[in-house]
């Protein structure tokens, strides 16, 4: 029996990445102040978060207390608010006259933007055709909403709506999708005052769970025997992996694995499943998701497992989106079962001619393309310590006057961004990174691989690109941009931290540098490459 489950709407909720997660370069900061050389965001509400903004309609109280707070960060911080004519169409269908007429008078507080042709690349994107969408009013509001994104009108888009969350991800406008408790999560970040710091990942046993916590109570309504088979794994000593919040211990985030032998699923060769995957709706915009899917990729490395599974439910589809966009892929249904097996696979076939990058999500992290470039990429040691908040790195000094050093979601995250000055064009996708912390220790500590790259000359595409992913505030990108003029922007996944750090005198003796480096580094044909190659093989 299986348990693992997300949905957008309830108590059952990814962190992130995807839409979440939200990185960095001399790398970003999301922490630093905001100050009055802050860029304003322009933000399009879907029509479901404006009428949980608006008084005199029957909505959650929860819901009311979050857009309150998602508006009241927006506007504190000077950005913008807009809606799109397709919600006056959907207010417009509401058969309540005089709830009608309230609502139409109420959005009037909101500009409204004008109308914007849907482009066939759009909605090829989201596989819809034209033809369909006179007889669907619905489909029409949300591609509206999501041509106000990929036409540049706005920064992002707010909404409740699962379905419109996973057109965007399927258009390639995940990273400026929220739902509110992103938005707010976001927003927060952008806030002088330093945010609570987000709990680590913690190995417990399961008998030290209380399972009287509203945190179970969506697994308790979706599966009818999770309890009993709660009291079974209690009794076996079964290990846990929770996230919880630092000042009230409540659980956060919760993963529970068992090891298996592949033949559960008709394959030969050893399995560990995911049987719980949950993260509280309260904590989304935390990358919370893709912590605890590093955390599954972490055990599956040290037990070399072959694969690495769970299952969903169809209408799960955020958690869909968020497992195959890390190389899961449904293979089936079980008999007795409604959930879908999601499949990953942790070998490689020797004739694999995937992408160097496409073969690093199917089959890693860890997992480099022997064959490809490979680059030396420096980073200060306060970007650093953001970024990658669990490498191991020794250090004593204060690495941000005034600010305590914690994590954040993009630390949380797997998928990274790196933004800089350099010139270089030699980077492209599924490029090896050695991330090189300058200054202190000057080692490298982690190893990534590059997903995109590219070089931008304006505040408002760099931050459309990045999303959540950045480390650096608005007005950071703004200022290097002044100086600059255009930025080299990277889109990355984190592979691996090195269980032996490369120091400057080893990456010198084996040929990588010939000094420290003040740029990108490539590192070129030779003993240096070999070297490096080798490493990252073992």
């Amino acid at each position: 029996m299986t348990f693992s489950g997300i949905s957008l709407m309830g108590e059952q909720d990814i962190g992130g990445g995807g839409l979440n997660g939200e990185d960095v370069g001399a790398v970003s900061g999301t922490e630093a102040t905001m100050d009055d050389n802050r860029v304003p965001l322009h933000f399009v509400l879907d029509t479901n978060v404006f009428i949980a903004l608006e008084p005199g309609r029957v909505v959650p109280a929860s819901g009311l207390l979050k857009a309150a707070e998602f508006v009241q960060l927006a506007h504190s911080q000077g950005h913008k608010l807009s809606v799109t004519q397709a919600t006056r169409d959907d207010l417009l269908r509401d058969p309540n006259a005089d709830r009608r007429a309230i609502s139409l008078r109420l959005l009037d507080k909101y500009p409204a933007l004008d109308r914007i042709p849907l482009t066939d690349a759009l909605l090829e994107r989201v596989a819809i055709k034209r033809e369909e969408l006179a007889a669907r009013p619905h489909d029409i509001a949300d591609m509206e909403v999501l041509a106000a994104v990929h036409a540049h009108a706005v920064d992002f888009l707010v909404s409740e709506d699962r379905g419109l969350l996973h057109r965007a991800v399927r258009a390639g406008l995940d990273a400026s999708a929220f739902t509110v408790e992103a938005a707010i999560t976001f927003l927060r970040s952008l806030e002088p005052v330093v945010v609570e710091p987000p709990p680590r990942v913690e190995r417990i046993k399961c008998y030290t769970l209380d399972l009287d916590s509203p945190f179970f109570d969506s697994l308790k309504a979706d599966y009818h025997d999770f309890e009993r088979w709660f009291v079974k794994i209690r009794r076996e000593g079964r290990a846990a992996w929770k996230i919880s919040r630092a000042d009230t211990g409540d659980l956060e985030g919760l993963l529970i694995t068992k090891d298996e032998d592949a033949t559960e699923i008709g394959l030969v060769g050893t399995a560990i499943k995911a049987c719980t995957f949950k993260v509280s709706s309260d904590s989304h915009g935390w990358s919370y998701g893709e912590l605890l899917l590093k955390t599954l990729f972490e055990e599956a490395r040290k037990k070399n497992v072959d694969y690495v599974y769970l299952t969903a439910f169809e209408k799960q589809t955020l958690l869909i989106d968020l497992m195959e966009s890390f190389g899961f892929r449904s293979v089936g249904k079980r008999d007795d079962s409604e959930e879908l097996i999601l499949l990953k696979s942790r070998r490689a076939p020797s004739d694999n001619s995937l992408s160097p990058l496409q073969a690093h999500i199917n089959y890693g992290p860890p997992w480099i393309n022997q064959g490809s470039p490979c680059f030396v990429v420096p980073i200060r040691p306060q970007w650093h310590e953001l970024l990658f908040p669990d490498a191991s790195v020794p250090t004593t000094q204060s690495l941000l006057p005034g600010l305590e050093v914690i994590p954040r979601p993009y630390g949380n995250a797997l998928r990274k961004a790196y933004i800089c000055a350099s010139t270089t064009k030699r980077v492209a996708s599924g490029a090896t990174l050695a991330f090189y912390r300058s200054e202190d220790s000057r080692s490298v500590y982690v190893i990534g691989v590059a997903e995109r790259v590219s070089y931008m000359s304006t505040a408002d595409e760099i931050l459309q690109l990045v999303g959540r992913r950045t480390v650096y505030l608005p007005s950071d990108i703004t200022r290097m941009l002044d100086e600059h003029r255009r930025l080299h922007v990277m889109l990355f996944r984190q592979d691996r931290h090195l269980e032996q750090p490369w120091s400057l005198d080893v990456l010198r003796n084996a040929g990588v540098l010939n000094g420290p480096p003040q740029s990108i580094t490539e590192v070129r044909q030779g003993r240096g490459l070999a070297w490096m190659r080798q490493q990252l093989a073992v």
